[in-house]
């Protein structure tokens, strides 16, 4: 779960640094198919909030399972993680999340015509790709 949402992070963060805007929010509803019944009840009301200013931003995910809450600017990040009654945090200093980012090849964005309206808007779909930690491929389809 935690490298699906830094994996989230990291695409979201990506489509922010390209925007030519210096200030926003987003909300993303999340939802996963593809389970068994009993699973994918668990996985209902999953969301995911970012925000940023310059060259800081703030990014909450939140699950029936967890919530987790992340601070990031130039100096480092901050992760808050809430979750099955446990509580943790991770601190990245600037050079550790060079590090990271290092690790994770760039993911693969195919831009597609289909268009859909989401909430009065009309949204393109593109399709990302990115590996997990066992090298398979994870689609996940984006509208913006």
């Amino acid at each position: 779960m935690k490298k699906i949402l830094l994996t989230v992070v990291a695409i979201a963060g990506m489509f922010a640094a390209q925007a030519q805007i210096k200030e926003g929010s987003v909300t993303y509803s999340i939802t996963v198919e593809g389970m068994p019944p009993e699973q994918a009840a668990m996985m209902k009301g999953m969301e995911l909030n970012m925000a940023f200013k310059n060259n800081k931003s703030r990014v909450e995910f939140t699950s029936p399972m967890m919530t987790s809450t992340t601070v990031s600017s130039d100096d480092g990040s901050l992760t808050l993680m809430d979750g099955m009654g446990m509580k943790s945090f991770t601190k990245l200093s600037k050079a550790d999340m060079e590090k990271e980012s290092k690790k994770n090849p760039e993911p693969k964005i195919t831009y597609t015509e289909e268009k859909k309206t989401i909430a009065t808007y009309e949204c393109k779909k593109a399709i990302v790709e990115v590996k997990d930690q066992k090298g398979e491929t994870q689609k996940l389809n984006v509208w913006y």
